[in-house]
């Protein structure tokens, strides 16, 4: 089962064996599913049965979400269920948010967290087969997903990671990587010299720092405004080595 997620990131799979050589050993355990267990650890004393369990199935099937919540568990769990269910918690994966604050999962009974995030503030809700491909329109609020596999084909600034992938554009002088160097990178250049923004990102001084010299002063200050106002430069040339 666990060949046909091998490709997802966020979805691992974990055999807990607790009955050891009775009779099966942890060889013929792992020699048990077509192609193979993904990973498999010796539940000692049957600890990590018992804390995800307490319905006592044997052999029991649970699935973990990504804040390490039982999401389901069932008993001799067949495909369908397992990835029902694995696509259920890769589509709640994620965060609801309107205007920067985040909104709790208040889901009805059925409804994905991400389906509610779009539905209750005003949207249409589009499903698909492949969740993925599920898609919001017309919602006040903005999901954001936590457990998707990122992919593009634009790559601006050429450092091997798409645009959609990438938090860092890398183009000198645009601290608030929007791909224009215009006023509001000045102000944000100005306020990390003054000391009035605090919660200054590795990607702000990366490319705030024009010169490289590995200060941001007014000398970046002044090569941002020539850039603003069309002054030929080439950023290279003030960079030191």
């Amino acid at each position: 089962m666990h060949q046909n997620f091998e490709d997802n990131e966020y979805v691992k799979f974990l055999g807990a064996l607790s009955d050891l050589n009775q009779p099966y050993s942890c060889t013929q355990w792992g020699n048990a599913p077509d192609g193979g267990y993904s990973q498999i650890v010796h539940d000692t004393g049957s600890s990590i049965y018992s804390m995800l369990t307490p319905n006592n199935y044997v052999p029991a099937t649970v699935w973990i979400d990504h804040k390490m919540r039982v999401h389901d568990q069932m008993n001799t769990a067949g495909s369908w269920s397992i990835s029902s269910r694995i696509n259920s918690m890769l589509e709640g994966c994620g965060e609801c948010r309107i205007d920067g604050e985040l909104i709790d999962d208040y889901s009805a009974e059925g409804e994905s967290y991400q389906q509610y995030c779009c539905e209750d503030f005003g949207g249409t809700y589009y499903e698909f087969s492949n969740i993925e491909d599920n898609y919001c329109q017309g919602s006040d609020a903005t999901w954001i997903s936590l457990c998707s596999s990122c992919t593009g084909t634009v790559d601006t600034d050429n450092d091997g990671l798409a645009d959609e992938c990438d938090d860092c554009l890398n183009m000198l002088g645009d601290l608030n990587d929007d791909m224009t160097v215009d006023v509001l990178d000045l102000v944000s250049l100005v306020n990390i010299i003054l000391n009035v923004t605090s919660d200054v990102s590795t990607c702000m001084l990366t490319d705030g720092d024009i010169n490289n010299d590995d200060i941001i002063n007014i000398q970046d200050v002044i090569l941002v405004i020539n850039s603003i106002l069309s002054v030929q430069i080439d950023f290279n040339k003030y960079q030191f080595n």
